[in-house]
């Protein structure tokens, strides 16, 4: 009814009524029905039930003469008629799911076959109304590096990833430069595994050496002990030899007194000198009897530890033997390497003593941490808490030229990073072919999170590569240090720290910054890219030995 007066150029209509009651409604007034069939210009698609149509216009026979006119220009489709415009093609839907089966993407079963721009090939997709997808036929293209033909998608604009092996050459950070394979994509070079291995080597053989030291530390202690129970035993013993002699001393004038005594009663001296005599001996012989025995222990005792001294020797030969196999260097280098670390060790151990015990221990014991506070310390009292604290806390405040005030200081001493540190330096000394004495350090300021250098200072510092940068690498890949303690606090601050890490550092050869995100030449081992700031090819460079924290 509300449509009547109006039209449209292809209108399709739901008859809606279907029921096996012949019940059309509406349906069966033939005004209504002139009205719908008269509103459309073009065409007209009407979608029903024949069979209840029929049944509810069985007096009238409005629907029965309509369907025969239908029937008789063959205008009636058991479905919906899609037509492909591509084909020309008419596919009959009877259900909803015709539709994705018969006509899916609006076309027909036929390929598209429509030719593509720009290659030589044709649509292979289903027929379809939408714009056509990119060419999929596989064809042979060249590499992004132009060296391998690769199989691609005719159509697509992506970079292929070469999977063909090809050679590159490390940069020699282990101090050799290696052969590597890797994938043809890969701009980046990976990790040299010959390099990574010569790492493993070197860590293993440090975690042995670092062993070896305990069991050194321990084997002296147990021979410190034993040397104390020995000479205790020996101060027993001759107390013992001692007694024993105030001892026979004593009966033998007790027995004097008694032959005295026997004398005035029966005037025998001659019998009185014979049987002290006789008593006299004996006693001597008994003194030399246990002389001799306890002599004979003491000696024992000498040669047990004599023996224990020389176990150790060997023990060390073996120790310093094997260090050198697994370092590959000759047994002069060597040789310097562990006097030097030794001489580092004695002058640490050795200075004034400690008056409190360390605040926590790691490396199995061998390495400790001392907590140093301000009230700690007292003017003419020399001892080691006095000299660390003053050391870190100038280094500290003659740089900032500001009012800063020390909380605490914590001191490490790790064998690890010491023992890493004195081979660097050998190393260096026999690349500038000078003494490692002469070799220049400097102290230097780095700043990070509280628990990141608690960790570097048990541990020593590594250089971050790839996706373990956290702060870029701006001026090439290195430890960023600097002279002065205001950046590396400013670093510090922002991980909500109030602390910064004083490591002593070998400078090495110094050059200029390499690129962003590069390596520095093999020969260059520090570098200064502004202001204080310093930046050191590797981590063994660094001795981190003080966190200082500040309010």
């Amino acid at each position: 009814d509300n449509y009547q007066g109006e039209e449209a150029n292809i209108i399709i209509i739901s008859l809606v009524r279907s029921n096996p009651r012949g019940n059309i409604g509406f349906l069966k007034e033939s005004e209504r029905v002139n009205v719908m069939l008269s509103r459309a210009k073009c065409a007209e698609i009407m979608i029903g039930n024949r069979l209840t149509l029929e049944a509810g216009s069985q007096k009238t026979q409005l629907w029965t003469r309509i369907l025969s006119h239908l029937e008789s220009t063959a205008s009636i489709f058991e479905g919906f008629p899609a037509l492909c415009e591509s084909h020309s093609n008419i596919s009959l839907c009877s259900t909803p799911e015709d539709f994705d089966v018969k006509c899916p993407n609006g076309g027909c079963l036929l390929e598209c076959g429509k030719p593509y721009t720009g290659c030589n090939h044709a649509c292979r997709m289903k027929c379809h109304q939408m714009t056509c997808q990119p060419c999929q036929v596989s064809v042979q293209r060249k590499c992004s590096r132009g060296l391998h033909m690769v199989t691609t998608k005719c159509g697509s604009k992506d970079v292929v990833k070469c999977q063909k092996e090809v050679e590159w050459m490390c940069d020699g950070v282990s101090g050799r430069v290696h052969t590597n394979q890797k994938k043809c994509f890969l701009d980046k070079n990976p990790i040299c595994r010959t390099c990574d291995k010569i790492f493993e080597l070197e860590e293993k053989m440090q975690q042995e050496e670092d062993e070896f030291r305990q069991k050194q530390n321990a084997i002296d202690n147990e021979i410190q002990m034993k040397n104390q129970e020995a000479e205790h035993e020996i101060k027993k013993l001759k107390l013992k030899q001692e007694t024993y002699a105030k001892k026979k001393e004593l009966e033998l004038l007790e027995t004097k007194q008694k032959l005295i005594f026997e004398m005035n009663q029966n005037s025998g001296l001659k019998d009185i000198d014979d049987a002290l005599e006789k008593r006299k001996t004996e006693a001597d012989d008994e003194i030399m009897k246990v002389k001799h025995k306890i002599e004979q222990q003491i000696k024992n005792r000498y040669r047990t530890a004599e023996k224990e001294m020389k176990k150790i020797d060997k023990d060390r030969t073996e120790s310093i033997a094997n260090l050198k196999n697994a370092m590959d260097v000759d047994g002069e280098t060597l040789k310097v390497v562990v006097e030097e670390l030794a001489k580092e060790l004695s002058e640490r151990k050795h200075r004034s003593s400690w008056k409190s015990p360390p605040q926590r221990t790691f490396e199995k014991g061998a390495g400790s941490v001392h907590l140093i506070y301000p009230q700690d310390i007292k003017d003419g009292i020399d001892c080691i808490e006095q000299t660390e604290f003053n050391f870190a806390a100038m280094q500290l405040l003659r740089l900032t030229g500001k009012d800063k005030t020390i909380k605490y200081i914590e001191v490490y001493h790790s064998p690890g990073c010491d023992a890493k540190w004195n081979i660097k330096r050998q190393e260096l000394a026999t690349q500038l072919n000078v003494k490692p004495k002469d070799l220049k350090t400097v102290w230097v300021f780095h700043g990070t999170n509280v628990d990141a250098m608690k960790s570097i200072c048990e541990t020593g510092f590594r250089v971050a590569r790839g996706g373990q940068i956290t702060n870029g690498a701006v001026h090439g890949f290195g430890i960023y240090t600097a002279t002065g303690p205001d950046t590396p606090m400013g670093y510090s601050h922002n991980q909500g720290a109030s602390a910064t890490i004083l490591s002593k550092a070998l400078i090495g050869t110094q050059g200029a910054s390499p690129r962003s995100n590069q390596e520095s030449p093999s020969h260059i081992h520090s570098w200064v890219p502004r202001g204080d700031w310093r930046v050191f090819k590797d981590g063994e460079q660094l001795l981190p030995t003080y966190i200082i924290h500040y309010n």
